[in-house]
Parts: structure tokens; sequence; C-alpha cells
């Protein structure tokens, strides 16, 4: 059996002072030693004030009463977390349509260990059902919005509804709901505004920020917020974290098409990496690149990078995102007229995406092998796969599913009578892309595809 071993204090502050977070091989996949390392952080940052060292005369026996005070609140926290612990598999048991009346029904869950472990299941939920995952996070905000700041030493009850509406925010964004994640950022960094020392978790919210501005076309915000979060990264020495922000600011400059400067950022993120590292934060870099050759017409080598990457996922257990890698090589294949291989490749991601619940996923990934069908001249096929897409959005539940439908019902209706062209299941399917930052868009067929 083996053991976990942890860094004592004294190591965690020495990584600090060397500068040797980001070469760290045990941080990044150790989340009680990153938790430790976070609150050295802090009070770092706060050692950085010039109240602090106001030459005031101290006391030099220590206060009975303060350390009696910070035992009891440090005994709370763990009884906490200990009770929370059980409470979980009971409240997350069974279907996550049964989970809010559960909750209703045991006011007891509602602590702030409860929201620290519902934190925790979000991210778990994330990799294999990213719809329980969002509603994981609704738990966390819901409780975390009723506790009594009062009852909690400092800012406890701020600093945890900051980090509930935050992955929120990035359990939205993961399943397409734009407008409501960029609500539940600005929540988010409006509770972390109210703590003393906000810095470091401000800029955790910037890259989520960041992720969805991009995602909502706003390039300009994306890259204010990217930028800055990367700084303060840098700034202490959180080296995976750094990753992500200067990824985000990657994305941003993709998105403007200035594909050889992402590609500089990612292949600058990559050197970072060891070769057999399989973190979520390199295989999320090798993706990356494999998507900036992509844009660059190197298909060989997005290929490799893609296989790589999804190899990484799968043996982290991330079946979403391996999911999400191998529908880009798949379209990226499709690209290059290798449709029977692209086709029997989107034909199993479709069911990993309804299988993981990713139904606007599946949707897509069906209409992208439609596209397909519609070049080999299958009409009855796309009049199969469009029922099916139609079934995934109903699944789905979400606020545009009317207009996505009324999109798809009309394709469906062109390939029945035999009429459906390429190019009008390409304008479908991009519509479709596109309503999820734009709920309102009304859908308009190609002029050539017009009754």
């Amino acid at each position: 059996m083996m053991i976990e071993r942890h860094y004592d204090d004294e190591s965690l502050i020495a990584l600090i002072e060397s500068d040797r977070i980001a070469s760290d091989i045990h941080i990044p996949s150790c989340a009680t030693c990153g938790e430790k390392l976070e609150s050295f952080r802090m009070i770092a940052d706060a050692l950085r004030e010039r109240d602090i060292w106001e030459d005031t005369h101290l006391h030099d026996a220590p206060v009975p009463s303060t350390i009696a005070t910070l035992r009891a609140f440090a005994d709370r926290m763990t009884d906490e977390d200990t009770q929370a612990a059980l409470w979980l598999e009971d409240l997350l048991a069974g279907s996550r349509e049964s989970w809010r009346g559960k909750l209703s029904q045991h006011p007891e869950y509602r602590t702030a260990g409860m929201v620290r472990k519902l934190i925790a299941a979000m991210y778990r939920a994330l990799d294999s059902m990213p719809l329980d995952a969002v509603e994981v996070a609704s738990l966390a905000t819901d409780i975390a919005e009723h506790l009594q700041p009062e009852s909690y030493a400092s800012d406890t009850v701020a600093k945890l509804r900051g980090a509930a509406w935050r992955e929120k925010a990035y359990a939205l964004f993961y399943t397409g709901r734009n407008a409501d994640a960029r609500r539940a950022v600005q929540i988010a960094d409006a509770h972390f505004g109210q703590t003393v020392v906000d810095q470091y978790d401000r800029a955790r919210v910037a890259i989520v920020a960041a992720l969805v501005e991009r995602s909502m076309d706003a390039s300009d915000v994306a890259l204010v917020h990217s930028r800055a979060s990367a700084d303060v990264f840098s700034k202490f020495g959180d080296g995976e974290r750094y990753v992500s922000a200067r990824s985000a600011q990657a994305a941003v400059l993709s998105q403007a098409g200035r594909y050889d400067d992402a590609l500089s950022i990612f292949l600058e993120l990559e050197c970072r990496f060891a070769p057999d590292d399989s973190t979520d934060s390199h295989a999320r870099v090798l993706s990356n690149i494999a998507f900036m050759n992509m844009h660059l017409g190197r298909l060989d080598e997005s290929i490799k990078f893609f296989q790589v990457s999804a190899e990484i996922f799968e043996l982290l257990g991330s079946r979403s995102e391996a999911a999400r890698v191998r529908w880009n090589m798949a379209n990226l294949i499709a690209s290059n007229g290798r449709w029977d291989d692209a086709a029997s490749r989107l034909a199993f991601v479709r069911t990993e995406f309804r299988d993981l619940g990713m139904f606007g996923a599946a949707a897509v990934a069906a209409l992208d092998l439609a596209e397909i069908r519609l070049l080999q001249s299958r009409q009855l096929d796309v009049v199969t796969l469009c029922a099916e897409a139609s079934e995934y959005f109903n699944a789905a539940g979400l606020g545009y599913t009317a207009r996505a439908l009324r999109a798809i019902a009309y394709m469906r209706e062109a390939a029945e009578s035999g009429q459906a062209t390429p190019q009008l299941a390409r304008s479908v399917r991009d519509y479709v892309r596109r309503l999820p930052a734009e709920p309102a868009l009304l859908f308009s067929p190609p002029p050539n595809e017009r009754a």
C-alpha cells in the first residue's frame, strides 16, 4: 500500500521563496498541499501591506483568548468537513433532480464544510457528467449564500461564496450556458471584492471571465482578463494557473486569427512540462498546439498532438475532455476529405457525448456527421441524424432549444425531399453553435436553399 506524503510547512515556504513552484511535480496533483500553499501566498500578500509593519508595542506573551479562538475555529472547520463528507454521499445519491429536495429536507447540511465538499465534487462530476456538475455547483452557491457571516471567522463566508460562484460560472461555461456564466462571474468577483486580500482569488475569477468573454466574441475584454490574471499568478509563483491564464490569452489571439502568435505562447508553455507529464494542464496545452497547427494547415502535426492530449485525458479519467479532443480530431480529418474515417469517429464521439449528458455537444456532432453524409449523397441518413439532434436538444432543455429545433426541422424536411445540401448542413450547424452566445438569433437558410 502506498502512503500519501505531503510537504511540511517549511518545505512549502522554501518552495515559494526559491520560486520553484512551476517545476514541482507534487503540488499540481495534491489538493492538500495546494490549499496550504495558497494560504501561505495569502499571508505573503498581506505582509506586503504597510499597516502590518507599523512599529507598535506587542505583548511578548501569547494571548490565551486568541489562541482559544483560533483553536476553536480550526476544530469547527475540521468537524464540519468530516461531517460534510458523510452528508455529501447521501445528498448526491440518486438522480440530480432529487438533490435539491433532499437539501430542503436537511437544514443541517447548510454548512461551510458542505460548500467546500460540493465544490470538490463539482470538478469530479465535470469529467463524467457535466449537467450534474452544474447542479452540484448550484447547491454550493445556494448553501453559501445562506450562511451567516458572523458565525464564521473573518471573511470566510465571502471567500466561500466567491469560490462557489466561480466554480458555478465554469460549469455553466463548460456546458454552453455563456450568458449565465457571465452573470456568475460577476457575482463571484463581487464576493471576493469584499475580502481583505482579494488579488489572487479575483485573478482566478478572471481566468473564467476570459473564457466566457472569448466564447461571446468579446475578445478585447477577454484579453484584458487573461493578461491581468497571468501577471498575478506569475507574481505569486503559481505555475499551473499561470499556464491557464496564458492559455486563455493565446485562445483570444487564436480567435482573432493570430494563429502564429497563439502557437508561440502554447509552445512556450509546453516547454514548462516534462515529456512524461500527465497532468490536465499539459493535456490542454497539447490540445491547443494541435488546434493552432490545424489552422496553419499542418495536418500531421495537429493529429499527433491531438492524440497525445486525448491519451492523457483518458489516463486522468477526464472522459468529457477526451471526447472533445476526439471530436476536434474527427472534424480535422473531415476537412481533409477523409470522410469515411471522420464519419466513424464522429459517430463514436456523438455516442460518448450522449452518454455523458452533454446533449448540446452531441447535437452539434450529429450535425457535423450530417454534413459528411450529404457530401456522400446519403440523404436518408441525414433525416435520422436530424431526428437524433432534435432529441438531444429536447433532453438538454436549454433556453434556445426551440430555435435550434426549428433550424434542424428545416434541414430534416429538405433531406426528406432529397434536397438537403452540405452547405445547408454547415449553415444549420454554425447557427446552432452561435446560439449559446446569441440565444435570440434567428435562423436564415443560405440564399440558394430558400423555398
